[in-house]
C-alpha cells in the first residue's frame, strides 16, 4: 500500500514544508532571520565529498532516503523541542561517542544486554532493540531529548535501515 506522502519526492516534501514555516507570522524556534531572508530553512545541500566522508567516517553505506534529504537539505531546523533538529552529516555519529553519558546511564540501570532479568526481546536477526545493545550500535541523527537513531543492524533488501525514535523518559 501507498504510504501518505509517497507522491511527493523528498525534494517537494521538504520544499512544500519550507514554505508553509515561512508563511507563518511567527518563526518557529529554530528557523532564523537569515532562513527566512534566503526563503530556505533547510541548510545547503550535501555534495558528494560529504557524502563519501560520512560513509568512510561511519563505515556505513547512506541509506537511499538519507542520501536524498541530505542531497536536498544537509540537516534541518528545529523540528519540535522533543526531537530538536536534523544535524548536518558531519555532526552525526555513534551514540556512544556522542550521548555516551546516555549509554553509560542505561548500562547502569539495565547492564549491558539490555534488561537485568535474561528477558531481552530479541529480533528475528538476533539483535535486542532496546536499551545498551541499540544505543551501541546506532547513529544518532538529531540534537534533542528524543533520540532519533539509525540502526546499521537493520537493513531491507533496497538498502534502507530502520530508524528509531528512543525515548528515554517514557
Amino acid at each position: 500500500s501507498r504510504g501518505v506522502l509517497t507522491h511527493l519526492s523528498l525534494r517537494r516534501l521538504l520544499t512544500r514544508w519550507n514554505a508553509e514555516v515561512l508563511a507563518l507570522p511567527d518563526a518557529p524556534a529554530g528557523v532564523t532571520p537569515q532562513m527566512r531572508n534566503r526563503g530556505w530553512i533547510g541548510s545547503p545541500p550535501a555534495g558528494p565529498a560529504a557524502l563519501a566522508a560520512w560513509e568512510r567516517r561511519t563505515g556505513l553505506a547512506l541509506p537511499p532516503s538519507y542520501r536524498a534529504f541530505a542531497e536536498v537539505s544537509d540537516g534541518w531546523p528545529l523540528v519540535d523541542f522533543d526531537f530538536g533538529a536534523v544535524r548536518p552529516l558531519a555532526e552525526t555519529g555513534p551514540v556512544r561517542d556522542l550521548e555516551p553519558g546516555l549509554l553509560a546511564a542505561w548500562e547502569d540501570a539495565y547492564g549491558e544486554d539490555g534488561g537485568d532479568d535474561g528477558n531481552e526481546d530479541e529480533d528475528e536477526d538476533g539483535l535486542v532493540d532496546d536499551g545498551p545493545p541499540l544505543l551501541r550500535r546506532c547513529v544518532l541523527l538529531n540534537d534533542g531529548s528524543d533520540h532519533f537513531l539509525l540502526d546499521p543492524g537493520h537493513v531491507g533488501p533496497d538498502g534502507e535501515r530502520a530508524t528509531w525514535d528512543f525515548t528515554h523518559w517514557y
